[in-house]
């Protein structure tokens, strides 16, 4: 549930003022816009480059151009081209807002932001200019003014896009304010889950019941810090039946939790239920705050045995099919450094996009790979239960390591956030605990800078061991 809010505006941008509807450029514009939003998008690109050839100052060409790259994670030549449509049709706040937005894509958030406030100076009834500057002032800690924003984006709201919601969802979550987020969040059902609107079972509020029906419904990860709600749940109900994510049915068995039937996704929707919700309610349903939550009832598979040095395990990558998968990896090569430290024995727990940087980076040697042995995440966990330490990236290993209640150091990007996680660097978070430690890379470092960070905790670990050791 990382804050990534998608632009559903589009600038509404005929033929130019000026241009003759009969003109090559018109013409090439009109048919480009016809395969745009035919089943064949692809095919308008190179008419919408042809257009912005044959007339340069042809804003609609460079504006969907714009669109068109972003959609294809081009982030800096969508703001390239955005920037063209911004000389041509200056202060238009609509094109402002989605210039804010990919500017902030581009790795520039203080361009995001000015073009952001600018649009709404301009513009102050524009609903998703609100909306997108409260997720800016998210990335920047201002979550007071994220707060004013996205209520003012919401009450603008006129189009009953879930975009809004989903705005001030994501603000109420990283304030720590629990109940206010996920009632908002209720809109992702809307934004990107809308089959789970024709589910004919009633949605459960947490009272008794009798046939409960449970469903993962996002990330791996997501559904591990979900995890914590099941016992309490399942207690309320005469029979719960469970899908999760494939990798996490072992894990969930696991968990032995009475008379629940525990299925992996994708599976045949029960043919009964007297009530259902979707995992992620589950602390709404159960009237969960960050004061009172649960603790996680995980299996335990054993611990570290007693050794010399620390035994460390490292993610570096997750899906590469993540929106955020640019700002949320962490390359092997910029871990390297650690791999030499002096007492300590390191362990791959990666798997699948990011594995093959081993190979690449020629650290077989000094990288002990395990991932044949980690064919679900219960084999995962038994991995982690043998480690002292798991440094990694914001993956579902680290919800995982941090849910089990093992030392976990987070490496993050301050423009991939997850507000389980919370802002900045800090020891310890709400969610999972004082066994987690945050590590944030800011807006103008380098992971170099927070590899040096870790390298420095680490240390501070194998000193406090050894102090440990001769008690």
């Amino acid at each position: 549930m990382n804050t990534d809010p998608r632009l559903s505006m589009l600038v509404d941008m005929p033929a130019e003022v000026g241009t003759p509807p009969t003109t090559p450029a018109a013409q090439s514009y009109e048919r480009a816009v016809q395969l745009y939003k035919s089943q064949n998008p692809g095919d308008a690109y190179p008419l919408f480059v042809a257009t912005a050839q044959a007339d340069p100052g042809h804003a609609g060409a460079w504006y969907h151009m714009g669109l068109m790259l972003f959609q294809d994670h081009k982030y800096k030549a969508a703001r390239a081209c955005l920037e063209r449509v911004n000389q041509i049709k200056p202060d238009n706040p609509r094109i402002l807002t989605n210039l804010g937005w990919y500017s902030h894509a581009s790795d520039d958030t203080d361009a995001g932001l000015h073009y952001l406030k600018r649009a709404v100076s301009i513009g102050p009834d524009l609903a998703l200019g609100w909306s997108n500057l409260s997720q800016i002032h998210i990335a920047l800690s201002d979550l007071d003014a994220a707060l004013r924003c996205a209520v003012r984006g919401l009450d603008l709201c006129s189009d009953c896009n879930p975009i809004h919601a989903m705005s001030l969802a994501f603000t109420h979550l990283f304030r720590g304010e629990l109940l206010e987020g996920l009632g908002y969040y209720k809109a992702r059902f809307r934004y990107k889950l809308q089959q789970f609107l024709a589910y004919a079972y009633p949605m459960w509020e947490g009272e008794k019941t009798g046939t409960l029906f449970l469903r993962a419904e996002q990330g791996i990860g997501d559904t591990v810090s979900t995890l914590r709600f099941l016992p309490e749940a399942t207690r309320r109900a005469d029979k719960t039946i469970c899908f999760v994510n494939a990798e996490l049915r072992t894990l969930v068995e696991d968990m032995r939790l009475p008379n629940t039937e525990v299925k992996a996704l994708p599976s045949v929707l029960p043919a009964f239920a007297d009530a259902w919700l979707p995992m992620m309610s589950l602390p709404m349903a159960l009237k969960a705050t960050m004061s009172n939550l649960p603790a996680f009832e995980l299996p335990r598979y054993g611990k570290p045995a007693p050794h010399d040095g620390m035994n460390i395990g490292v993610v570096w990558a997750g899906s590469k099919d993540m929106d955020m998968t640019r700002w949320r990896d962490v390359p092997l090569a910029e871990i390297l450094p650690l791999l030499s430290m002096e007492g300590t024995r390191w362990v791959s727990l990666q798997k699948g996009d990011g594995q093959p940087q081993i190979t690449i980076e020629g650290v077989h040697g000094i990288l002990e790979d395990i991932s044949p042995v980690l064919i679900d995440m219960r084999e995962t966990a038994r991995a982690i239960s043998s480690l002292d330490l798991v440094v990694t990236c914001c993956t579902s290993v680290a919800h995982l390591s941090a849910a089990m209640g093992k030392p976990t150091f987070v490496l993050r990007n301050r423009r991939s956030s997850d507000w389980r996680w919370g802002l900045g660097s800090r020891k310890g978070v709400p969610w999972y605990g004082d066994n987690v430690r945050i590590f944030e890379r800011d807006y103008h470092e380098g992971w170099v800078d927070v590899v040096r960070r870790v390298r420095e905790a680490i240390l501070e670990c194998q000193t406090k061991q050894k102090l440990q050791k001769a008690a």
